[in-house]
């Protein structure tokens, strides 16, 4: 019996925990879906937020599927909101952010949103692709 817990003991010090994490904070004026590990994550506009834990050490790509919250909004989208994170180590944080430029026009008689997101991770050696 001993002899088992030692074996794996052993086994997770080699392979270690991946505790790693994705926090995704939306701070546009649009609601978001994260599609992450083939789950979707809404994020509603204003500053909601959600966090993905126990993500296993790979690599990974995500996709953004944005709404307008108003029906005088037309939404385009702006630079990373697809892409890929790779967590090589664990305990690896990593930060995606959405947010927004939004301005009337006047001609259109509605607001034109950019819709963007910026991304981060404590990972130095970790890469994160973008389009």
């Amino acid at each position: 019996m001993k002899r088992m817990l030692c074996v794996a003991a052993a086994a997770l010090l080699v392979i270690g925990c991946s505790e790693n994490t994705l926090k995704v904070e939306n701070r546009s004026v649009v609601n978001i879906i994260l599609n992450f590990r083939a789950k979707e994550y809404t994020i509603p506009a204003g500053g909601a937020d959600v966090t993905v834990s126990e993500i296993p050490n790979g690599t990974y790509g995500f996709s953004t599927i944005y709404q307008a919250t108003s029906g005088d909004m037309e939404v385009t989208p702006g630079d990373g909101l697809s892409g890929e994170y790779t967590f090589e180590r664990s305990g690896t944080d990593a930060l995606l952010i959405y947010g927004s430029y939004a301005e009337w026009d006047t001609a259109a008689d509605q607001w034109s949103v950019t819709v963007w997101a910026q991304s981060s991770t404590s990972d130095p050696a970790a890469a994160i692709v973008g389009p």
